[in-house]
């Protein structure tokens, strides 16, 4: 990511936000609500940085199941 053309960045980090997404969901359907917390901190930090760095938009796809 580091060093990759800029136009990529926007499909990085909603890639990136789409893998924390799933990482959340997994700790809950192990159970594992401490496991949920941090990974969902790590996720909304994630996410605040890319919106603040403008990869962020109307199309960026909302995360979640259902």
């Amino acid at each position: 990511v580091e060093s990759c053309p800029l136009p990529m960045l926007r499909m990085l980090a909603c890639e990136a936000m789409i893998l924390t997404d799933m990482i959340c969901w997994g700790a809950l359907e192990r159970g594992d609500p401490d496991g949920f917390d941090r990974y969902a901190k790590a996720a909304r930090a994630l996410w605040e940085f890319a919106d603040s760095a403008g990869l962020v938009d109307e199309s960026t796809p909302r995360l979640g199941k259902g």
